[in-house]
């Protein structure tokens, strides 16, 4: 408060000096006549402006009984209802912890013939912390039955892209130096210019996304890139690599039951076919069309 008022003073201080000047007939340092108009309005802006601040600091403050009493809920909950939770949702020691897009981490597990997840314990600010339903919708185990899993697939790419700084003013230096990147770009750079510096940016938007159907609707979670290697280790058998694999060899083995009473420009066309729909790929196509053709 006394340093509030200080600062007012000071202010004052200041405008009353933007409307003193010396009268050059008499000699004096006199008042702008005007100043019994902009003065008034000038402390009342900053009464304002003082009254606004204090306003704002009295909603930030926090009340310590306030305060006690949410900590109190929240060494009930951390202590007794979440360990609880956690237990009836069969949370296991040997749990994966994931990322779950747009969501805080979740422990992984299998449990019931059902791929599970369930959050970790948030930290939050003061007086953040949710009222009782809030927490019943946030922390709750999502199950998904393994027969309603389609797979899991990793989507996205990473690329990494060149940038070159520096050069200053010396265009030709700076020329050189990108034509030969790299650290060589940057010696010849320095030597006709300012320093010429090569750095790699790299942009990687993978993620891991698991396919499932709810209500004959076809539904997906977003994992981090890192928890691949966790829905692996849970449900390998929903690796879309391996089921590729499955498909393509039942394709092989219906394409190779059939080659009997096929002819070999049939069989060829349905090896292509394959190709065609990704079953196969080119390498593949042509071992076996060398086979046939016993090459």
């Amino acid at each position: 408060m006394k340093i509030v008022g200080c600062y007012i003073i000071v202010i004052l201080i200041i405008i009353m000096a933007l409307f003193l000047y010396v009268d050059p007939d008499i000699g004096l340092i006199m008042i702008e006549s005007t100043w019994f108009i902009w003065v008034p309005l000038a402390v009342l802006a900053l009464i304002l402006i003082w009254a606004g601040s204090v306003r704002e600091n009295r909603k930030t403050r926090i009340d310590p009984k306030q305060l006690r009493e949410e900590q109190q809920r929240i060494f009930e909950f951390e202590n007794t209802t979440y360990p609880a939770i956690k237990q009836d949702c069969a949370v296991p020691n040997n749990a994966k912890i994931i990322s779950v897009y747009g969501l805080e981490q979740h422990y992984a597990y299998i449990d019931n013939l059902a791929f599970n997840i369930f959050p970790l314990l948030k930290k939050y600010p003061p007086l953040k912390f949710p009222q009782s339903q809030e927490l019943i919708e946030l922390y709750k185990c999502t199950s998904i039955p393994l027969s309603s899993i389609d797979y899991f697939t990793v989507s996205g790419e990473i690329y990494r892209e060149n940038k070159i700084s520096g050069g200053g003013s010396n265009i030709g230096g700076a020329l050189i130096g990108e034509a030969l990147g790299g650290t060589a770009g940057a010696i010849a750079g320095s030597r006709l210019g300012t320093e010429i510096n090569s750095y790699t940016i790299t942009h990687d938007s993978r993620m891991t996304v698991l396919y499932y159907f709810e209500n004959e609707h076809r539904n997906y979670l977003i994992f981090s890139y890192d928890d691949f290697q966790a829905l692996k280790d849970l449900i390998p058998e929903k690796n879309h690599e391996i089921i590729s694999e499955i498909q393509k060899r039942r394709l092989i083995q219906q394409s190779d039951i059939g080659a009997e009473t096929k002819s070999m420009k049939e069989q060829i066309i349905e090896l292509k076919e394959l190709v065609d729909i990704g079953a196969l790929t080119q390498e593949e196509f042509e071992a076996k069309k060398k086979q046939l053709l016993g090459i």
